[in-house]
C-alpha cells in the first residue's frame, strides 16, 4: 500500500491549512482510491501556527518589540503554548 503525507501550509485568504489538507486529500483519494493518506497540516509561523495545534485560545497581556503593552491570543494544549511573534514579545 502507498502512504502520502499530506502537510500543506495554508493558502492565505482561501483556505486554512486544515481546508487545504483536507482538499488534497479529497483529490488524491479520487486518483488513488488504495494509498493510505496521513493529513499533517503545517504553519510557517503565520496567522495559521496556532490552529495545527488543535488548542484553546486565551487572550493575555503581553508587550510586543518595542515594550508597549498588548494582548496577546495565544493557543494552548497542556504544558504547549503557541503565540505568534508579531503579537507579543512577552507573556505576562
Amino acid at each position: 500500500m502507498t502512504t502520502i503525507v499530506i502537510a500543506p501550509d495554508a493558502f492565505k485568504g482561501t483556505a486554512t491549512t486544515h481546508d487545504a489538507a483536507a482538499y488534497l486529500a479529497e483529490g488524491i483519494a479520487e486518483a488513488l482510491p488504495d494509498a493510505e493518506l496521513v493529513l499533517v497540516p503545517m504553519a510557517d509561523g503565520g496567522e495559521g501556527t496556532a490552529s495545527c495545534f488543535d488548542g484553546t485560545p486565551v487572550t493575555l497581556p503581553t508587550t510586543d518589540a518595542a515594550g508597549h503593552h498588548r494582548r496577546g491570543r495565544p493557543t494552548h494544549r497542556g504544558h504547549l503554548h503557541v503565540q505568534r511573534r508579531r503579537r507579543g514579545g512577552s507573556l505576562h
